[in-house]
């Protein structure tokens, strides 16, 4: 019980630090702002029907990191339909990404955002998607090993 009112704080104490200090301003809402860092195996990482190298290379990388900090098999659903538990990467077709480039807008250049218990995971070119990618690969391994330490 201990541990996990411990677990339970120290989760809180980060995504604190993480809408304090990691989220940028280019997010479409300030409440979805922060991704939620509860991946279970029932999550799949969806990337668009017709996707891109680019989205299928981020969805392998973003798959691997997961595997190895929490030994946990994510497939991916190139299928392009949404499926409840997902981390959507790029532009998929998803209700929660209608209008996002005009929210993100040209210059801001990518966001990472929760619409619970989705994760998204988008940017406005290959390039800010491969940032956003880094940035969610990096906040989800440090929360996870400053939980598990």
């Amino acid at each position: 019980m201990k541990k996990l009112i411990s677990f339970i704080l120290i989760l809180a104490t980060l995504l604190s630090c993480f809408i304090m200090f990691g989220c940028k301003k280019d997010s479409p809402d300030d409440e979805n702002s922060v991704a939620v860092f509860n991946i279970t195996s029932d999550y799949k990482i969806s990337i668009p029907k017709d996707y891109t190298q680019k989205e299928l290379s981020i969805a392998k990388d973003i798959q691997t990191a997961i595997k190895k900090l929490a030994s946990i098999s994510l497939p991916i659903n190139d299928s392009g339909k949404a499926v409840e538990k997902e981390i959507v990467i790029g532009d998929a077709d998803r209700p929660e990404l209608k209008n996002i480039s005009e929210k993100v807008g040209e210059n801001l250049g990518y966001t990472i955002f929760a619409s619970n218990p989705k994760i998204f995971i988008y940017g406005t070119d290959r390039t800010y998607l491969g940032l956003a990618a880094e940035e969610f690969i990096e906040t989800y391994r440090k929360i996870y090993q400053t939980v598990i330490a």
